[in-house]
C-alpha cells in the first residue's frame, strides 16, 4: 500500500464511513456493493476502513447505480472528501475540473 500523509488518512476514514452509512442504511452487504462497484467485499471493507485510497474514478458512476436516491452533489462531495477537499471551498459549477465531474455524474444518476 502506498503510504499516505495524514491529511489524506483523515479524508479517507471521513470518506470510507460516509459509504459505509450508506451502504447500511441500504440494507446491503459488502458483497453486494463491492460486486456493483466491481471490487472484493475485503478491498471495500479496507476502503471503509479508511485502510486504502477511496475509490477510482470508474466506480462513482456504479456508485451513483448503487444509491440511486444520491445526488450528483453528494457524490461529487464523497469524492472531494476522499481527495481531502472540502465542497465549499470552490465553486463546483465554475471549477473546469470540478464542474465537468458534476456534470457527468449528473447524467449518470439520471436515469
Amino acid at each position: 500500500m502506498i503510504a499516505a500523509r495524514p491529511k489524506d488518512v483523515a479524508a479517507w476514514r471521513t470518506f470510507g464511513l460516509y459509504l459505509r452509512e450508506l451502504r447500511l442504511d441500504a440494507g446491503l452487504s459488502l458483497r453486494e456493493v463491492g460486486s456493483a462497484l466491481g471490487t472484493s467485499p475485503s478491498f471495500l471493507c479496507l476502503v471503509e476502513r479508511g485502510n486504502l485510497a477511496p475509490l477510482e474514478p470508474r466506480h462513482w458512476r456504479r456508485l451513483a447505480v448503487v444509491f440511486p436516491k444520491l445526488s450528483a452533489k453528494r457524490l461529487l462531495g464523497l469524492y472531494l472528501a476522499g481527495k481531502g477537499l472540502d465542497v465549499a471551498s470552490k465553486s463546483v459549477a465554475e471549477s473546469r475540473v470540478l464542474g465537468p465531474l458534476a456534470r457527468f455524474l449528473e447524467s449518470g444518476s439520471s436515469g
